[in-house]
């Protein structure tokens, strides 16, 4: 799975955050507001959700946006 990402005011955004849940086990990935796409690749396995958040310049998160679920 790819996820791009896009936002119209990065003024204050200064990184990324995906996190992705596979089975019961949970991984982040902190990207620099510059990486606009991210691929996940969990090859034979089932990616169950994916969260994006921004991180500001002081290093609060927004709230976490759902990309993908499966039940």
């Amino acid at each position: 799975m790819a996820v791009s990402i896009s936002v119209n005011d990065r003024q204050h955004i200064r990184q990324w955050a995906v996190q992705y849940k596979v089975g019961d086990k949970w991984s982040t990935q902190i990207m620099p507001i510059t990486k606009a796409s991210y691929a996940i690749r969990v090859p034979g396995k089932t990616l169950n959700e994916v969260y994006v958040t921004a991180i500001n310049e002081i290093g609060m998160e927004s709230a976490p946006l759902l990309v993908k679920e499966t039940n």
